[in-house]
């Protein structure tokens, strides 16, 4: 299950964006020795494999994209469409929550928002602010599951991150729970979430 989250994020092509708007070059394509160090960290690591449950949310989270738009860092579902689709209401419903707290503004946050992909586009980074750790978490405190936490991720940071990512990234948050990521941000600074080995950190001073 870990193995076919790697290779959807694999086959992501994008350019490494931060809060700034500014773009790097897309990085080479993952070479085998890549691939051999990412299953590497994972074993060392312990990163947790995603449940048979998460994994079906994550299947339906997926079918969310084509109905969502990030416009000047705000993000927005179209509910009716994505309902006419045919994609559970309780998917629908999640996944609205995480925007709706996401999507609120806060001040004095340290840290920063950005996106980073390394290893030839294997392994990705999110780094969130102190602000928009707390609000992924605090959906997560509330019992949020993988759709909640990914459209928190979303809306908190205002990225353009690859859909894949967002939901591997949230796969492994909704894995380790709520006081692991807060440990993360437990010098107030921001943490760093990742599709790769540990699933975050903090971020350094």
């Amino acid at each position: 299950m870990r193995s076919k989250l790697l290779l959807i994020v694999a086959a992501v092509v994008t350019s490494l964006t931060v809060t700034t708007g500014a773009q790097a070059n897309t990085v080479d394509a993952p070479t085998p020795e890549d691939y051999a160090a990412v299953a590497k960290i994972n074993l060392e690591e312990g990163r947790p494999a995603l449940s048979p449950e998460l994994q079906a949310e994550a299947d339906a989270v997926t079918r969310l994209q084509a109905y969502v738009t990030v416009t000047n860092g705000r993000v927005t579902l179209n509910r009716t469409k994505a309902l006419a689709s045919g994609i559970s209401p309780t998917v629908v419903s999640d996944f609205q929550k995480g925007l709706d707290v996401g999507n609120t503004t806060a001040a004095a946050c340290a840290g920063r928002n950005a996106y980073y992909k390394r290893m030839g586009g294997l392994v990705h980074e999110v780094w969130m602010s102190s602000c928009a750790t707390k609000q992924v978490s605090s959906v997560m405190k509330g019992g949020a599951g993988l759709a909640t936490i990914a459209a928190a991720i979303l809306s908190a940071t205002g990225l353009g991150i690859p859909w894949a990512v967002v939901v591997a990234i949230a796969g492994g948050l909704a894995t380790i729970g709520a006081a692991a990521l807060d440990y993360c941000n437990r010098y107030n600074r921001g943490s760093i979430v990742k599709n790769v080995g540990t699933p975050c950190q903090n971020q350094p001073a």
